[in-house]
């Protein structure tokens, strides 16, 4: 099963891909603007037979605004691709990236602050919700 997962970001989209099923890998961060460009050339590499899209929903469980933009790209994806869609709760995601990036946990708890890479945290977001797909649907 050939796999794409995205992060969804108002700036930046985070791509990551699997060609079996099992393995996941990062592929690209791109700009909002460049997405359509960029996603042509991984879909046509990869020719998913899914795309799973982070989605945003609050912690109370509610859909926020962020859900609704959400829900229009991956109708764009739909529709332009002709590929099934797969939302996939992403939850805590973005704090999990974080600490992989954190080299050092105990800054965390101090008051000084790392400066995160948004395009990095992006990536490896979008590597997390794939590998928590394919860990939902194993089960």
């Amino acid at each position: 099963m050939k796999l794409i997962g995205i992060d969804y970001g108002e700036k930046y989209i985070g791509i990551s891909y699997s060609i079996n099923g099992v393995i996941v890998e990062p592929y690209k961060v791109v700009e909002r603007e460049k997405f359509t460009l960029e996603f042509s050339i991984i879909f046509e590499k990869i020719k998913p037979d899914k795309v799973i899209v982070g989605y945003p929903l609050l912690l109370s469980g509610d859909k926020g605004t962020m859900v609704h933009k959400v829900e229009k790209f991956a109708k764009e994806i739909k529709e332009k691709f002709k590929v099934e869609v797969i939302f996939f709760d992403e939850r805590f995601t973005t704090e999990l990236a974080k600490r992989y990036l954190m080299k050092d946990f105990i800054k965390i708890r101090t008051r000084k602050k790392k400066k995160i890479d948004k395009k990095k945290l992006s990536l490896i977001s979008a590597v997390i919700i794939l590998e928590d797909y394919l860990k939902f649907i194993s089960k």
